[in-house]
């Protein structure tokens, strides 16, 4: 967990404005709040763009892919 913080760390001091989770597991190691940037977790990213489109009914302009940014982070 130390080690995935340091290098979350180190990501943000040379200019990454989000760390991306792109495991699941990170985001079970990884605590949002020892990282000073955002945390996208991909896997909240899905399922809420999942469930968008549901209710969405599934077709139409409202059910096109293309979530925001911000989905998934998890502050």
């Amino acid at each position: 967990r130390a080690a995935l913080a340091a290098q979350a760390r180190t990501l943000a001091a040379r200019g990454a404005g989000r760390v991306v989770a792109a495991c699941t597991e990170v985001v079970l190691a990884l605590d949002p709040a020892l990282v000073p940037v955002p945390l996208v977790d991909p896997a909240r990213l899905l399922a809420r763009e999942v469930v968008r489109v549901a209710l969405a009914g599934g077709s139409g302009p409202a059910a096109r892919l293309g979530a925001e940014p911000h989905l998934g982070e998890t502050r």
